[in-house]
């Protein structure tokens, strides 16, 4: 009775958090309650029925191919309620770079929020790909290039480690085998390696999304020594600690203030976490150059 109680609770928090989302119309704040009564149904459909078929859901007008309901949940989640990705463009088509487009549900939001955006999207893993190609061109949405690559701080191939869920390109990221991380460690693939930098010539990019499992600061660094920070509004990324001695936090702090940017980080994590007891964590920040606030 108590969890119902608190579900309850939750589920009506939610709803008033939603329209208090001023930043969205109207319509747009009732689609969005309306999509979130819709995926707590299936939610309870999909745990309580066995064999209930998730496998392509509704989200407003898209049509979405899913791997893992529950995945998906937590991404509509972070991406559509709690809005870690919403930024206020100074134009109408504004210029976005996906890193880590997962199956799309980035995309989409861009493109619910965004309109006119054009998009620049890159994911390496195979089973990812397939799904965020179904779900951006089976919806017929325009002004998104997909790159089918992993990035880093060299061209080539390299090998990808994890599962749909989570895959980097660094070995022990998952940390020791156990029963929740097997799949994650023992799964690999190769896949080809680029530098970000490549893809940014002659373009002014509103909005640089990072999330890339431990690989945001050879990316920073990529684009810090090719001078290209000076095309870019604002930097949304997810750090992940304990990635590899080229992901620590004072770096990437230091190649962006060096680049003029200011910092501020935020987290959906609730209390303090025991970093010692766990094998990976991380956090949002959000970078915009000084010369714009």
């Amino acid at each position: 009775m108590k969890d119902l109680k608190d579900r309850t609770l939750s589920i009506t928090s939610m709803f008033f958090r939603i329209f208090r989302k001023k930043h969205l119309s109207l319509r747009k704040r009732a689609a969005l309650a309306f999509a979130y009564v819709t995926i707590i149904t299936q939610r309870t459909l999909h745990r309580r029925i066995k064999n209930y078929d998730n496998s392509t859901v509704r989200l407003f007008s898209f049509s979405v191919h899913v791997a893992d309901f529950e995945d998906y949940f937590w991404s509509f989640k972070d991406i559509f309620l709690e809005e870690g990705y919403n930024f206020k463009p100074d134009n109408d088509s504004p210029y976005i770079i996906d890193c880590g487009g997962n199956i799309g549900i980035s995309v989409l939001y861009f493109k619910w929020r965004y309109l006119k955006s054009k998009i620049l999207v890159f994911e390496p893993h195979p089973e990812n790909l397939s799904l965020l190609r179904k779900n951006i061109e089976g919806n017929s949405i325009t002004s998104v290039e997909i790159v089918p690559v992993a990035l880093g701080d060299r061209n080539g191939s390299i090998t990808l480690y994890g599962n749909k869920r989570a895959a980097t390109v660094f070995e022990g990221f998952f940390g020791k085998k156990g029963r929740w991380n097997r799949e994650l460690v023992e799964n690999e693939a190769v896949v080809p390696i680029k530098i970000l930098s490549e893809y940014m010539d002659d373009i002014s990019v509103d909005l640089l999304k990072l999330d890339v499992e431990g690989s945001e600061g050879m990316i920073l660094r990529d684009l810090s020594d090719k001078g290209k920070f000076g095309a870019i509004k604002r930097v949304i990324a997810e750090y992940h600690y304990r990635a590899s001695d080229k992901n620590k936090l004072s770096s990437i702090i230091e190649i962006l203030e060096d680049a003029g940017f200011l910092l501020a980080f935020f987290s959906g994590t609730q209390g303090v976490s025991d970093v010692s007891n766990r094998d990976f964590t991380h956090l949002m920040f959000t970078a915009v150059p000084k010369h714009l606030i």
